[in-house]
């Protein structure tokens, strides 16, 4: 089952106010390890992980812009 940002989001403020992840993952009705993926990358992707170009926050918080829009500039190697 994947989480939607909506439903981290929620359990992800329900695990500052003091819900272990054990519980979390119960009622999100995932596996633990699962729920506590879904709240890493949470933090550390904010919304743009369930976008189509996934980046890193910067700030540490765990807003992010909606912008789906692709990186300006695209690196290659060889």
């Amino acid at each position: 089952m994947k989480l939607t940002y909506n439903q981290v989001h929620e359990a992800a403020q329900m695990e500052s106010e003091g819900v272990e992840v054990w519980a979390l993952a119960k009622l999100f009705n995932v596996h633990d390890r699962k729920m506590r993926k879904y709240l890493r990358v949470y933090y550390k992707y904010g919304k743009s992980f369930w976008s189509r170009y996934p980046t890193e926050l910067e700030h540490g918080g765990h807003e992010h812009s909606d912008d789906d829009e692709p990186p300006s500039e695209i690196v290659r190697y060889p």
